[in-house]
């Protein structure tokens, strides 16, 4: 996610509902967040 230029919002991390307790490896999910800004400026300079 880092190399497409996207970050980590550790205050936005969260357990997925649907999986269970008894998997803790999986249950942790981590949000990337681009910004509509830089978003905007990867577009723009690709093409």
């Amino acid at each position: 996610m880092k190399r497409l230029g996207m970050s980590a919002d550790p205050a936005s991390d969260f357990d997925h509902p649907d999986i269970p307790d008894s998997h803790p490896a999986l249950k942790r999910h981590v949000l990337y967040r681009l910004s509509a800004e830089d978003w905007h400026a990867r577009k723009k300079a690709a093409g």
